[in-house]
Formats: C-alpha cells, structure tokens, sequence
C-alpha cells in the first residue's frame, strides 16, 4: 500500500487528528476454546487488556464469555453470555424456517448498565450495555419478489447520552423488492424509529419520531448499461418541535463492457451519478447509497440543500490487476463554510478524489 499527498509540510491529518497522536497504547491478550460435534457448538473466550493511560472506565479490563449453538435443517439456535467486572450481558437467537419459505427470527438481549468491554460489539441501540431488548424480523422469498422486516422494542435501564433518564424505544422496518418480466427491478423500504429522548425546548423526556422511505428503480439494456432511479424522504418530530421533513431525488448510470454472451477477463466498467437533496436539519438527514471503491465505505450522508456527484471507472487488466478511480464533489445552496474548527471548509463545495490499484500475483 502506497500513499500521495498534496500537503508539503510532511504531516498527512488535520491538525486536530495530529494533536491527538501518541495518546495511548493497548495490550492485549486472549484464549479461545471451542468444541463442535454434529451440529452443537460450544466456545469459552478469555480476555485481558490494558490501556498505558486511564480512562473513565479503568485501565485495566478482563472478561469472559461462553457461547453455544445447535443447527438443524428446519431451526437454529444459539447464545452467547459475557462477564466482565463486575457487569453481565446476554444474548440469544432462534432462526425457524417455516413452510411456504418463510424465514421467522427472534433475538433477544439483555446488557447490565455495568457492563462494559472495550470492544464489545452485538445487536443494540446504543452499545453493549444498559440496555434490553427483543427482536422479531420474517423473511419470504419467492421467483421474482421478496420481502423481509423486522421489529425491535428495546428499554434503557439508566440514563443514556441523549436521555436523563430510563427510556423507552421502538423501531420497525420493511423492504419489498419485485423483478417485472422486462427485467426492472423496483424496491420500496421504510423505517419508523420512536425513542424517548431529552427535549430541547423543556425537561420533559419525549419521544422522537423519525421515518424514511426509499424507492428505487433498476432498468438493464442489453446486459451492459445499467440505468437507476431513487427517491428518498425523511422526516423528524419532537413533540415541542415542528415537524422537520427531507428529501432527495437521484439517478446513476453504468456501463460494463462484460456481456453473459461474451465474458472476458479484461473488464472495465464506468459509472456516474448525482443526487439533489434537501433537509431542514440534521435530525432529517439523507443516506444515499452510491458506487465506490472497493473495502471503503460509499455511504454519503447529505444535509442542507445542494447536489452531490460522482464519477467512477474500474479498468481491469489481465484477469489479475485492478485500478478503481473516483471523483466526487458535494455543492451546498445554502452556505458559505463547510464543518467547523480544523475540518473547517471556507467555500461552498467540496471534493474528494480516491484511487485504488489492485494486483494479484
């Protein structure tokens, strides 16, 4: 791996990032033990870390966690419990297929508020810890359609970053995705998320309501061009605020010079695209998914009012090497300056250019 830059002064971060260099190192250490034998799994996992700086939650942590599983043709189940000290997490799941080709799932979860490991990661609304919930999501799947959701009601037991205290919250969330005979693929989603929060404008603990909808559009001519279509809407409520609404209309489109007739394995492919967009706030902002480089994350996170565009070509030589290149530029209506303090942007606009080259030996 390889990098340029266009800086002169041999430091590659924003000045912010350089300040915080040197802060910290970690040590860690950890045993892993499993067993399996006909489809029932059983692991212990023993771990220690310790930070060269203190931290609000200590220094030094140990943990442990004990895990099983059974998998079978027609259901699974599996749980996980994980001790640290002195705090307790739990979670299980249970997959059940069910005739006709439904797929039906129930997680569910239990974190102490003392329970805490630096890199816990699993299914929550805020982190592993302080929290309880219960997951039900249904999947089905059929020649030219599918559909899968779920819903999650989840309860903090102690107060949270964004709450003063205990709070409650709800999420639900759909897709339906549907192949006509010509070949379109059209997908619509939604998602409504209710969570207690801290209002702005009192003391008062009142839920927030958030609500996006997606509906997306695919069109293939001749197995090379890809044409695609997408609207997006949002909107925010607090119950001592206004109704805070977003919108986004976009559309890309690619080309590749592999057909199934004619494979080869020299493959190039082109891509562009742009997106308008419009949000009163940041509680309403958009998501808009588009084609990027590979191992990066290409989920653009558009606020306020103006465009965002991009280019993209992926060249591939041989069957073994790879140059992906990508031009992106964002233009905002409604301001001057972009971000604040040392990411701060004195112009309306802003690009980003990525290149990535790729060879296998």
């Amino acid at each position: 791996r390889c990098g340029i830059s266009f800086k002169k002064d041999g430091y590659h971060r924003t000045r912010l990032e350089f300040s915080r260099r040197h802060n910290e190192t970690m040590q860690s250490g950890l045993i892993h033990l499993n067993w399996h034998d006909n489809g029932i799994t059983v692991g212990m996992t023993a771990l220690s870390e310790q930070l060269s700086l203190p931290t609000a939650e200590g220094r030094h942590f140990t943990g442990f966690s004990s895990d099983f599983s059974i998998r079978r043709p027609r259901f699974s189940v599996w749980s996980e419990a994980a001790f640290s000290t002195p705090g307790f997490a739990w979670i299980g799941n249970a997959l059940l297929r069910l005739p006709d080709g439904y797929d039906m799932n129930v997680i569910a979860r239990f974190y102490s508020a003392s329970y805490y490991a630096l890199h816990a990661s699993a299914l929550s609304d805020g982190g592993v810890g302080n929290e309880t919930g219960l997951l039900a999501s249904l999947k089905k799947s059929t020649k030219r359609s599918s559909f899968d959701g779920y819903v999650d009601v989840f309860h903090h037991m102690e107060p949270t970053s964004s709450c003063s205290g205990p709070s409650t919250g709800f999420e639900m969330d759909g897709r339906f995705s549907h192949v006509l005979e010509c070949g379109d693929q059209l997908q619509l989603s939604g998602r409504l998320k209710i969570k207690q929060k801290d209002c702005r404008k009192s003391d008062l603990i009142e839920p927030n309501t958030n609500c996006k909808f997606r509906l997306k559009w695919d069109h293939t001519v001749f197995d090379q061009i890809v044409l695609r279509g997408q609207a997006d809407a949002t909107t925010f409520k607090i119950p001592c605020e206004n109704l805070e609404k977003g919108i986004a209309l976009g559309g890309s489109a690619g080309w590749n010079s592999i057909t199934k007739q004619t494979p080869s394995i020299s493959v190039h492919s082109v891509w562009a695209g742009v997106t308008w967009f419009y949000t009163q706030s940041y509680d309403c902002a958009v998501y808009s998914y588009e084609r990027g480089l590979r191992y990066s994350f290409n989920s653009q996170t558009l606020n306020g009012h103006g465009l965002r565009m991009f280019a993209m070509a992926r060249l591939t030589a041989w069957g073994k090497t790879t140059l992906d290149m990508k031009l992106g530029s964002t233009c905002y209506f409604d301001r001057d300056e972009i971000s604040s303090s040392a990411q701060k942007i004195s112009q309306s606009h802003k690009e980003d250019l990525s290149l990535l080259l790729i060879s296998k030996f």
